[in-house]
């Protein structure tokens, strides 16, 4: 739990000092934070750099879900060794006894301080999302629910592909990354940073998408929407609710869940523009209503 400093408010709440001895993260930690940008852009892209999938379509033709569950392992085992295998050895994380329990306890890899209240603040923030979601494309004209699509032909290999930025991108950015930043920098500090880099992470997507267009929208959506997992991250003192959000969102957003097929870009756009500044701002006023309730409740007993 955050401590208080003076009145109630983000801008005057500070993290106790957290974990010790990750000494070449802690001293320069913008600088430390952009090389984990990079690493996660060359090993979490490395199958589309090295075209892994067209690779093995050219080969096995008619095998397109084996190919595209061999491109999901490699892509998951790149992963770990994104976050357990290269960050720990260049950051000297594994030279420390003991060092894989105090690497999850820096990434905040637990349900937090109150397992109840990470649950309820992950829950509340994703209410958030389909309420915000739901409104703008009602909205826009353009609502329409069909839960078949996740399973609809070969979509379900998005429910496995979602997992990957699910699990690890949170992990090595507000795990790694926006633990350390809490040394140097204020919580609101750290959560803006942290998510910057993660927005400029996402341009690794250049070059594997034909609009640099959509990349640069990419990027500011992934910063927007890491400023609101950031603070349940931090507030929660847990990864979980983060990894949750941003697992179930990629798998709403992708698969357009509630957004009508034949809608004009126009209009999707419009909805999504709403969802990545106003899902933020919902889950900042949730989650800190919640954490202030769970407070003064405490207090009175």
């Amino acid at each position: 739990m955050w401590r208080q400093e003076g009145r109630i408010g983000l801008a005057r709440e500070v993290l106790p000092p957290q974990m010790h001895g990750y000494d070449r993260l802690s001293d320069h930690p913008v600088l430390s934070s952009m090389l984990i940008a990079i690493l996660a852009g060359l090993l979490l892209r490395l199958s589309r750099i090295i075209e892994l999938s067209e690779r093995l379509d050219s080969v096995f033709p008619s095998l397109y879900v084996p190919v595209r569950l061999t491109d999901f392992v490699f892509r998951m085992t790149m992963g770990a060794v994104l976050v357990f295998v290269a960050v720990p050895v260049i950051f000297g994380y594994s030279r420390k006894t003991g060092w894989l329990r105090r690497y999850l306890e820096l990434m905040r890899f637990s349900m937090g301080d109150d397992p109840k209240t990470t649950v309820v603040a992950a829950a509340l923030s994703f209410v958030g999302f389909i309420v915000v979601l739901v409104a703008s494309a009602a909205s826009a004209g353009v609502f329409f629910f069909n839960s078949s699509v996740l399973v609809e032909g070969d979509n379900w290999l998005i429910l496995l592909a979602a997992l990957i930025p699910g699990i690890w991108e949170e992990l090595a950015f507000r795990g790694v990354v926006l633990s350390n930043l809490q040394h140097r920098f204020s919580p609101w500090g750290a959560i803006m940073t942290s998510s910057v880099v993660f927005g400029l992470f996402h341009f690794s997507n250049l070059g594997s998408w034909d609009d640099p267009a959509s990349v640069v929208a990419g990027a500011v959506a992934a910063t927007a929407l890491g400023i609101g997992w950031g603070y349940v991250v931090v507030r929660t003192n847990s990864i979980v609710p983060s990894m949750i959000l941003h697992y179930l969102i990629d798998v709403i957003l992708y698969d357009e869940l509630f957004i009508d097929p034949g809608a004009s870009d126009d209009s999707t756009a419009i909805v999504y523009v709403s969802v990545v500044f106003l899902f933020p701002v919902l889950t900042i006023l949730t989650t800190r209503l919640l954490l202030t309730n769970r407070s003064e409740s405490r207090a009175r007993n």
